[in-house]
């Protein structure tokens, strides 16, 4: 689908601040300052932030894929996934004090940074749901969406006013939670939170998932009211793009499909969410002009509605119908952002001269060139690096 550039000239206006009242930040700040001497002063930022994602990713599958299967025999896995993400986050601060003391912050990193952070912003809590099987899936999908909602009104808000701005409660807090989560499953054992209790007459995790999806709507909730203005539209859209899932999920369990099947449903959601992020955040860097809505996500929609409506008439087998029809949103959702992260970087090279990993070019007009920037004082606050 051809993309159209209302303020193509943006990127050349780049600036970007931050503004840190994070708590746990002021105490992970001195971690940081010692952990930059462990990185190579050489060593470009973006790839320490590439670096740093891998942890992610492996925390991810660890909690989504092994624990379920291995995790009642094997709860040190829970540790394994706290110290990959540990790592993911330490990365994710360091790249930015990388690059300022490099001296190459600009837009670029900043892309790279956040544009991963997209699908970090899910994985793990989709990942340590997924990890207890007796959490519902419909549980999951709240959860996630006002993850996801979260996550673009924040962004939103940097795009109004090129500010990033952490709560003295903000993610980072989150992420220090789940961390802990992930230490206490370690040392008290698997069973203990997915095995019924006489005491609960249910399996503990419920109670902990239903608390953690109730304060995260509660937390929401004040950072879409600040930021409301003029989003009406994008929320819409979103919606309609989410609202299909929900009812694939809903389908897949009534119809007693395979948690890998759920996963995949709950895992489109989250891909889904990125795409949007992801073009609020080019918005914001490139100029792009971003839908409220996407016709090829509205077609997969269709072909997804088409094969629920197959399965429920058993024209064809659950398995076959709902499979084909997640496949089908999976993979446009997939193309779709591997089209975003190529095109971005296309367009960085092609207005400023710039590789990923480095200059490609070194007389474009209008390059923003090293040291014009704005970098926060806070490492955290100023994810945006290499230019």
């Amino acid at each position: 689908m051809a993309e159209h550039y209302s303020d193509p000239d943006k990127i050349h206006r780049y600036s970007y601040h931050g503004i840190d009242h994070s708590l746990v930040d002021k105490v992970l700040k001195h971690w940081w300052n010692r952990a930059i001497n462990l990185i190579p002063r050489r060593m470009h930022p973006n790839a320490v932030s590439l670096l740093g994602n891998l942890g992610s990713w492996a925390s991810f599958a660890i909690l989504a894929f092994l624990i379920p299967v291995f995790g009642p025999e094997h709860s040190w896995l829970f540790l394994l996934a706290f110290l990959l993400n540990f790592f993911y986050s330490t990365m994710d601060a360091l790249d930015g004090m990388q690059a300022r003391r490099l001296k190459v912050s600009g837009p670029c990193g900043e892309f790279i940074d956040h544009w991963f952070d997209t699908f970090n912003v899910f994985f793990i809590p989709l990942g340590l749901m997924t990890a207890f099987p007796v959490i519902p899936p419909w549980l999951t999908y709240l959860a996630l969406l006002s993850i996801l909602f979260n996550d673009w009104y924040n962004y939103k808000e940097v795009v109004d006013t090129n500010t990033l701005y952490f709560a003295p409660f903000s993610a980072q807090e989150g992420l220090v939670i789940t961390w802990i989560l992930m230490i206490v499953f370690w040392l008290t054992g698997y069973d203990f939170w997915a095995s019924s209790h006489s005491s609960f007459g249910f399996p503990p995790i419920l109670l902990l998932a239903s608390i953690a999806t109730l304060g995260s709507w509660i937390l929401v909730i004040p950072v879409i009211l600040r930021n409301r203005k003029g989003s009406g539209k994008y929320a819409g859209g979103m919606v309609l793009s989410y609202l299909p899932l929900l009812w694939w999920i809903l389908e897949a369990q009534r119809m007693g499909l395979s948690r890998l099947f759920l996963f995949l449903g709950l895992f489109c959601l989250g891909i889904t969410g990125a795409r949007y992020a992801g073009d609020l955040l080019r918005h914001r860097l490139f100029g792009l002009d971003h839908r409220a809505y996407y016709l090829d996500t509205g077609l997969a929609a269709l072909i997804l509605a088409g094969f629920i409506i197959l399965a429920r008439l058993n024209h064809l087998s659950p398995e076959l119908a709902l499979g084909l029809g997640i496949i089908v949103f999976l993979v446009n959702g997939l193309t779709a952002m591997g089209l975003q992260f190529f095109r971005s970087l296309r367009r960085i090279r092609k207005l400023l001269g710039l590789g990923i990993f480095g200059p490609v070019l070194n007389n474009q007009p209008g390059n923003i060139q090293p040291g014009n920037k704005q970098p926060a004082d806070n490492p955290k606050t100023n994810p945006g690096k290499d230019n």
